[in-house]
């Protein structure tokens, strides 16, 4: 859909609608930044992990939880 949920230490933070911008079958996924190096993260995001379904709220907290170990 077009909700989204940023999450911060394992907790929701922002939350709200966006549009889906992606086309269908697009190969790639810019994380951090964009394909043009405009407003990066500069090298400030350590680990990501992409899925095909939206996580619940526990299960975002419970990868939060295990990072922490």
């Amino acid at each position: 859909g077009s909700r989204a949920t940023v999450y911060l230490d394992g907790q929701p933070d922002l939350d709200g609608e966006l549009p889906f911008t992606v086309p269908p079958g697009e190969p790639a996924v810019f994380l951090g930044g964009r394909c043009d190096n405009f407003a990066n993260f500069e090298g400030k995001v350590d680990e990501v992990a992409v899925y095909d379904r939206a996580l619940t709220d526990q299960e975002v907290a419970a990868h939060y939880q295990a990072s922490r170990a």
